[in-house]
């Protein structure tokens, strides 16, 4: 998001550099424009697909205006203040920044879970701070899927524009200095050289690192170095041109535009990001501007009319509210359509309007923080906006306070007792009868914390999560005679609290033979974020050579439904058949080794807790039908032969709706991996429907 001071149109000395032009051009605030619209129609209608490369066309325009600020200021004073260059950031952005993260963290306790709205307050800190991308690079979080996606997640853009205002200043004044010093051997190039080595270097990183590691590369300030880089480029290599024709100028500005706009149908979240794909909206971007830099773009006619300005001039405040926004209201509107799209663009726009009128545009031009009290004082009127704002903080202190102390149910954790009345199997029927009639969340719901993190570090402290030849034999329980193996990838792992505590109660030993990402099928597939997986297929060929020579008693396999979109394809085969026919590989070489075969599969899922969670919705917000998918690599496993094939969707599910959670338990931790504590309590039921089927022997 473009954080530049945008000031009025107005007379400007005609100079021998380009930069001096740019303060006042209309195609940028259109660019701003065009740019904040994309992402916000991609975030609230996912469309159109490649909205989301707005946030590229404010990157190019913040190296094009932030170098040329700079670059003025050194021509005329011989110097760069970087005192000054940062009292402007600071006024610019922190004051609506900030005042956006607070209410987005008072929002989050007053409608979200505990837990949840404590993550959001976490991500508050790191985007107060401008390290918010670095914080969702860390937790692998994926920008186009996400569960629970943080409201502030959008901050993420503003750090990285940050990280580039800290260091470019830096960059400029060693450049010019070294121009200075060559200036009668060709000194003009040194800066044009300079940022151009800086830009092609951060390019090919990105191109490699968009490879390697797609999620991590998307938020890095390394991989979108290049895109200010060229914006850059432009303001020191273009000057006015007084023989230019206005007709060369528009053609640049009307290519660029049509090139911006095609890229939002180009792009999609599949699309490698940010290279080589964003080159589209960059070179885009860049034409833009170039056009512009001799000729007032006045016949483009889609940036420079008075809608587009306005929403220029408001698309940093528009930006920072829309996310939350869209993001908060889904959980009180979780039927989403057309209603929920009028109502958050009503809100966001409401916000936006104000904080600009009240926060960013005053302050930005008062004495605040200038040293001896250059510019204009805070008005009455942004005083009375910022007394409304505490009112309304005031009264969002007092919902969470009158909320935190209602009546809600207190139901009890999910749990399976036998007894001599009832089995454990009607239980659980009375229990999934109780989760889909459920009106009001419990209580306790919202202390739970059903984040996959969690489970994570949950299993990696009681089992294991990648299993290999370092540590398989610490990856082992119980001491009985007979031998099980669990077989597969995150979805295996997730069933360990139900299998390990039957089995070994019933004489087992339990190996554990998993890997995070990689199926039980013999397959090769790709990473969740699209990367290569090369040590899925190396995990496949030592697991299977460890299953023969432990020749177990019995091999349980499951594997995430969705990772039939992660096989590497083959021509004329479909993701089914794959599936089908790696799985009969599988469980041949197995059988081969005199083990039983069966698959668990995966649990059909449904809404993640923190995702449906919301102290004023209901409990069927959390209901869910089975997804098409898991019904389709249900009946690809289903075809191989030789398999116990375990269906175990009726302990999830009835007539297509599979709760979120039973009693106060989690269900799942994100949607579709089984709660380590629910999993647990399933272990009475996994055991008698192993002996029930025939397939293990009580001691």
């Amino acid at each position: 998001m473009s954080a530049i001071d945008r000031r009025r149109p107005g007379r400007h000395r005609r100079g021998r550099h380009a930069l001096r032009r740019s303060v006042g051009r209309r195609d940028i605030q259109g660019l701003r424009a065009l740019a904040v619209l994309a992402v916000v129609a991609h975030h609230l209608t996912d469309w159109p697909r490649g909205g989301f490369i707005g946030v590229d066309v404010f990157f190019v325009v913040s190296g094009f205006l932030i170098t040329g600020l700079l670059v003025r200021e050194r021509t005329r004073t011989g110097r760069i203040s970087f005192a000054q260059f940062y009292r402007r950031r600071v006024r610019r952005l922190m004051p609506t920044a900030l005042l956006v993260v607070v209410a987005t963290v008072l929002a989050s306790v007053t409608v979200l879970s505990r837990s949840r709205a404590e993550g959001v307050a976490v991500d508050g800190l790191w985007s107060a701070a401008f390290a918010a991308n670095w914080r969702f690079a860390a937790v692998g979080t994926d920008y186009f899927n996400s569960d629970a996606t943080s409201p502030l997640q959008h901050y993420w853009s503003l750090a990285v524009e940050e990280q580039f205002y800290v260091v470019w200043p830096v960059v400029i004044v060693v450049a010019t200095a070294l121009a200075a010093r060559r200036a009668r051997a060709g000194g003009r190039l040194v800066l044009p050289v300079v940022i151009g080595v800086l830009t092609v270097v951060s390019f090919l990183y990105s191109l490699w690192h968009t490879q390697a590691s797609p999620t991590y590369a998307y938020f890095s300030t390394l991989d979108r170095a290049w895109e200010f880089g060229i914006g850059a480029l432009i303001a020191v290599t273009l000057r006015p041109a007084e023989g230019r024709s206005r007709r060369g100028s528009g053609l640049l500005g009307w290519s660029g535009l049509a090139l911006i706009v095609a890229s939002l149908f180009m792009i999609d979240p599949a699309s490698a990001f940010p290279a080589p794909w964003a080159l589209l909206p960059v070179v885009g971007t860049a034409l833009v501007l170039a056009g512009g830099v001799s000729s007032d773009q006045r016949h483009l006619v889609p940036l420079v009319n008075p809608v587009a300005t306005y929403v220029g001039n408001i698309s940093y405040s528009l930006y920072l509210w829309h996310f939350p926004v869209t993001i908060l209201l889904l959980v009180l509107m979780p039927e989403g359509g057309a209603k929920y799209v009028v109502v958050a663009a009503v809100l966001m726009t409401i916000l936006s309007v104000w904080s600009y009128h009240a926060v960013e545009n005053p302050i930005r031009h008062s004495t605040w923080l200038e040293p001896q009290g250059r510019g204009r004082p805070i008005d009455p009127v942004v005083r009375r906006g910022w007394a409304l704002a505490a009112v309304f903080a005031v009264i969002g202190l007092a919902v969470v306070h009158a909320v935190d102390g209602d009546d809600a149910p207190e139901l009890p954790a999910y749990a399976l007792v036998s007894d001599s009345d009832r089995s454990i199997a009607d239980q659980q029927s009375d229990q999934l009868t109780a989760a889909l009639t459920q009106v009001s969340f419990p209580a306790r719901l919202d202390d739970t914390d059903p984040t996959f993190a969690g489970w994570a570090e949950r299993m990696e402290q009681e089992y294991c999560t990648d299993v290999s030849a370092r540590n398989v034999q610490d990856c082992t329980w119980g001491d009985g005679d007979r031998l099980a193996v669990v077989y597969g990838d995150s979805f295996a792992m997730a069933w360990l609290p139900a299998v390990e505590p039957a089995l070994t109660a019933l004489g087992y030993r339990v190996q554990q033979l998993t890997m995070q990402q990689c199926p039980a099928w013999d397959a090769s597939v790709t990473k969740e974020d699209g990367s290569p997986y090369p040590e899925c297929d190396t995990f496949h060929r030592w697991a299977l050579d460890e299953i023969e020579d432990l020749q177990p008693d019995l091999v349980l396999t499951s594997s995430a439904y969705w990772t039939v979109g992660r096989i590497v394809p083959a021509a004329g085969v479909d993701g089914a058949t794959q599936v089908t026919t790696s799985f009969q590989n599988t469980a041949d070489r197995i059988r081969a080794a005199g083990s039983t075969v069966v698959n668990l599969g995966s649990p059909p899922g449904s809404q993640a807790v923190a995702t449906c969670y919301s102290r004023f919705g209901s409990a069927q917000d959390c209901v869910r039908p089975i997804q098409g998918s898991w019904q389709a690599v249900k009946v690809a496993e289903a075809s191989v032969s030789g398999v116990v094939q375990l269906d175990t969707s009726a302990w999830f599910c009835r007539d297509d709706r599979c709760p979120g959670f039973f009693g106060a338990t989690p269900v799942y931790t994100d949607g579709s991996h089984l709660d380590f504590g629910f999993a647990h309590e399933l272990s009475p039921l996994v055991g008698l429907t192993l002996l029930g089927e025939g397939l293990l022997e009580a001691d």
